[in-house]
């Protein structure tokens, strides 16, 4: 065992330029299939929690409490109707305000906001929540009903783009990578094939060497997927610090982004001369 660790060692180093080579292409190879699987899974979560804490603000035309507190006892008694808050005009002057850190009253002279519901549904859904924003904007006294639609439908565009372009390019950028990896191990192989020929006289079985070529394999196959592994992390504190909003990724990424790596670098070996073949 202790000549075969010694053959593995050796091999990596030999063509040192090689190996850091197949190990950054490897790594941004799984990057970029692992990150596609984080970000949709991100991507996912964020439109689960955009639905489950999305409200529909109901602006009033009468800014009167005792049609606002009405209006809003008629909505509790809905089934669909998760919670209502009621909020006057100067309730909502007052959220603007704390939203924009400054003071409003000295520069408007009267308060431009209508008093509002703000309505959480029970079990959202996007055909629910249209059908409840066509319903409730009919209402005598409303003057409209909205809700981020346009934010919902960027996470659908995001989603189908995930799925459809962005897919295709990462997955063809991906299959180059992996056959460069592919080429670079079969270069790093051959400059020692002279070596494992001369070995294989000496009485050492193919079977061994092959075995020593699996744990090549499995080396740059873990380095490079803790190489992915920062690189899909440093994008997720990137995208939390663009978004204000920390971003949690998928349970087992770091395991799955490994496992990765090392799938693609074993299947990389198909592109190298297996020792058999050669003695």
């Amino acid at each position: 065992m202790g000549l075969l660790f010694r053959l593995t060692w050796r091999t990596i180093v030999a063509r040192p330029t090689l190996t850091v080579l197949a190990i950054l292409l490897l790594a941004m190879t799984t990057a970029m299939l692992y990150g596609l699987i984080v970000s949709a899974s991100v991507i996912s979560s964020l439109r689960g929690s955009l639905i489950n804490e999305l409200a529909v603000e109901i602006e009033l035309a009468d800014y009167s409490d005792s049609t606002r507190f009405a209006l809003a006892e008629t909505l509790r008694q809905r089934p669909d109707v998760l919670s209502v808050k009621s909020l006057s005009a100067r309730d909502v002057l007052e959220e603007a305000e704390q939203e924009l850190g400054e003071s409003l009253r000295d520069v408007l002279s009267n308060n431009p906001f209508p008093p509002i519901l703000r309505v959480k549904l029970r079990n959202p859904a996007p055909e629910r929540i249209e059908l409840f924003v066509d319903e409730v904007a009919a209402w005598p006294g409303v003057l409209q009903a909205v809700y981020p639609r346009d934010l919902w439908r960027k996470f659908d565009a995001w989603m189908a783009a995930l799925r459809g372009r962005v897919a295709l390019i990462v997955g063809a950028l991906a299959v180059i990578g992996w056959v460069l990896v592919g080429l670079s191990l079969r270069a790093i192989l051959k400059n020692r094939r002279s070596a494992w020929q001369l070995l294989t006289m000496l009485g050492i079985k193919p079977r061994d060497l092959e075995f020593v070529q699996l744990k090549i394999e499995i080396v740059l196959g873990l380095l490079a997927g803790l190489l992915a592994v920062a690189l899909i992390h440093l994008g997720l504190v990137a995208a939390s610090w663009l978004l204000l909003s920390s971003i949690e990724p998928p349970s087992g990424w770091v395991l799955g982004c490994i496992g990765t790596a090392l799938l693609l670098a074993v299947l990389a070996g198909i592109w190298a001369p297996r020792p058999s073949k050669d003695s």
